[in-house]
């Protein structure tokens, strides 16, 4: 369950990190205030997000890993 905004990035992180061994549901909680205003920026955080997964394998914890603590952190 996540923001109506975040939910399509959300699927792509479980589904990557999970593999697709696993089921994965997704549900959106109720439109807040200000998810107008945070779901200006989603795609380019969903562009940002399938960059990062790109060349990986669904379900490689250690090629996941290694790229999320080499990553630069803003």
């Amino acid at each position: 369950m996540t923001s109506p905004f975040h939910l399509e990035r959300a699927l792509v992180v479980f589904r990557n990190v999970l593999g697709f061994a696993w089921q994965v549901q997704a549900v959106s909680a109720d439109e807040t205030q200000d998810d107008l205003d945070r779901a200006k920026k989603e795609t380019f955080f969903l562009q940002e997000t399938f960059a990062f997964f790109d060349g990986t394998r669904p379900g490689d914890f250690a090629a996941i890993e290694k790229r999320f603590r080499a990553r630069d952190v803003r």
